[in-house]
């Protein structure tokens, strides 16, 4: 019954389910526009995580380690390699922050 008020390009997702409550768990997650939000704002937050000059490496991978989980928990997933190079690539730039900011107090402690 109630594939016959749903459009035909969304049928095939729920074609499949002899259960009417299966069948409306899969229109709900695929409809979920809070968690496509949330998973898109988890995402953001892993992209923007830098090493600063206050906290350290481990507080920086634990960061990253909490939005993992919570991706998890939304079940969606950042791959192996896509965390590997997020990771990485901000990890660099942090740290070439950092030393372009030692190198800086240096220079002053030497003309002071």
């Amino acid at each position: 019954m109630l594939i016959m008020f749903v459009k035909d390009n969304i049928i095939h997702h729920i074609a499949n389910f002899e259960d009417l409550a299966q069948a409306w768990k899969a229109l709900h997650d695929l409809f979920d526009y809070r968690n496509t939000t949330q998973t898109m704002l988890l995402f953001n937050r892993l992209h923007s995580i830098t090493v600063d000059k206050r906290s350290s490496v481990a507080n920086y991978l634990q960061k990253i380690n909490e939005i993992t989980t919570q991706l998890r928990s939304s079940r969606k997933e950042a791959s192996e390699s896509q965390l590997v190079h997020i990771t990485l690539k901000s990890l660099v730039q942090g740290l070439m922050v950092l030393d372009k900011l030692r190198s800086l107090e240096k220079l002053i402690e030497k003309l002071l």
